[in-house]
């Protein structure tokens, strides 16, 4: 804590000495379940929320969809989340994740090193998923060709 403020709620130190004065150009994450609020967070200049869950493994967030309601309502403006999605993805780029493609962990919330965290996902399902989501280079077609003949 900052003077009884959690550190990833310090519009202080975060919004004017990190990002204005000393002009720090990169996003703030917050240490592992140490983000407390929903719009304090956002507002006082907390741009990724990590591991994201509330509890371990809850599946409840103080961002997600609650940040998506407070963008809606007015209490969050649009612009931050803009400012914390440019950022975070800025730093992607940064270090060249967008041409060092690593396939994503489901779960952060297992410590196996590998495969995925739930029983009955498998690879048959993710690459699937995967052809899906290819986009071809012309751009005319979500769907594969052979999407109806894939087992």
């Amino acid at each position: 804590q900052i003077n009884n403020s959690y550190g990833c709620q310090n519009s202080y130190t975060l919004n004017k000495l990190l990002k204005a004065e000393l002009g720090f150009q990169g996003f703030v994450m917050s240490d592992w379940a140490a983000h407390h609020a929903g719009v304090s967070g956002a507002l006082a200049g907390l741009d990724m929320s990590m591991p994201g869950d509330v509890d371990y493994d809850s599946g409840m967030s103080y961002w997600g969809t609650n940040l998506t309601i407070s963008v809606l309502n007015g209490t969050v403006p649009q612009w931050r989340v803009d400012d914390m999605a440019v950022r975070i993805m800025a730093a992607y780029y940064k270090v060249g994740r967008d041409r060092l493609w690593t396939p994503p962990n489901f779960s952060s919330w297992t410590r196996d090193e590998y495969g995925f965290k739930y029983y009955y996902v498998s690879e048959g399902p993710y690459e699937k998923v995967n052809q899906f989501v290819n986009v071809q280079r012309n751009h005319t077609s979500l769907i594969p060709p052979n999407w109806n003949n894939t087992p």
